[in-house]
C-alpha cells in the first residue's frame, strides 16, 4: 500500500519550470522525461486505470534507480529478491519483512535512499490530480473499466506465482538455518478455490471464473 502526504498544485511540468505536482517532481528528480507521454497514451488510449497509472510512475521511479547502481549490487539483488521494477515495487511495499528488509539493505548498501524513494511513491489519487490538474485529462467520465475472464485469470496467476515464489524462497532459507529441516530440493505450488457463502459451493477459482457458482444469476 503507497502513502501520497504531498499536496499538489496547478501548473504544468516543462523546461525549467518548477514541478506542477509530486508526479513533476519525481520526474525531476529519477530524470523520467518521458513519463508523461506514457501516462497520455497509457490513459486515453490504452484505457489504463487510475491504479495502473499508480503503478506506472512508481516503477519508473524503480527502475531509474536500479539504473544508477553499481552492476555487482544489481546482481546481488538480483540474486537475493529481484530486479524486476514491477516486483520490486511489490517487495518495497508488501508484507513480507524479511523479503522487504534484504532488498532495503541491498538497496541502501548502494547508496540508494530507500526511504526517500518509498516517500516519492504515488498513489492512483495523486495520478488522477496529475492528469486532471497538470495533463489537462478529464477523468470524470470515464467509465468503470470492464474486467475480463482472461484479464480475472491472469491476475489471479499472477498472485499464485507470487506467493509461490515467496514461499519458495522463505522454505529455503528455514532449510539453510535449521539443522533438523533437510535441505532436499522442494516445489511449491498455490492452488485458489472460492467458497460463496451464499450457496455452500467451493469450487477451483478457474472453474468459479468460468460457470459462476450455484446462486441464481442476477
Amino acid at each position: 500500500m503507497t502513502t501520497d502526504t504531498d499536496s499538489d498544485s496547478d501548473g504544468t511540468d516543462t523546461g525549467d519550470s518548477p514541478p506542477c505536482c509530486k508526479i513533476g517532481r519525481g520526474i525531476q528528480k529519477y530524470d523520467c522525461s518521458d513519463l508523461n507521454d506514457r501516462l497520455v497514451e497509457a490513459y486515453t488510449i490504452n484505457d489504463a486505470s487510475l491504479r495502473d497509472l499508480e503503478r506506472i510512475v512508481n516503477e519508473s521511479f524503480i527502475r531509474a534507480v536500479l539504473n544508477d547502481i553499481d552492476d555487482s549490487d544489481f546482481r546481488r539483488l538480483g540474486d537475493a529478491v529481484t530486479t524486476t521494477p514491477s516486483e520490486l515495487l511489490d517487495v518495497l511495499t508488501g508484507d513480507d519483512r524479511s523479503e522487504r528488509a534484504r532488498a532495503e539493505t541491498i538497496l541502501d548498501q548502494a547508496g540508494v535512499d530507500v526511504d526517500g524513494l518509498r516517500s516519492d511513491f504515488i498513489s492512483y489519487r495523486t495520478a488522477k490530480k496529475h492528469l486532471n490538474q497538470c495533463l489537462d485529462i478529464d477523468t470524470s467520465r470515464k467509465a468503470p473499466e470492464p474486467v475480463t475472464r482472461t484479464d480475472a485469470q491472469d491476475t489471479i496467476e499472477w498472485a499464485e506465482t507470487r506467493c509461490e515464489r515467496v514461499v519458495g524462497r522463505t522454505i529455503e532459507r528455514l532449510q539453510a538455518t535449521h539443522d533438523d529441516i533437510p535441505a532436499s530440493n522442494t516445489s511449491v505450488s498455490v492452488s485458489t478455490r472460492v467458497t460463496c457463502s451464499d450457496c455452500g459451493v467451493t469450487k477451483p477459482v478457474t472453474a468459479y471464473i468460468t460457470d459462476g457458482c450455484d446462486c441464481p444469476a442476477q
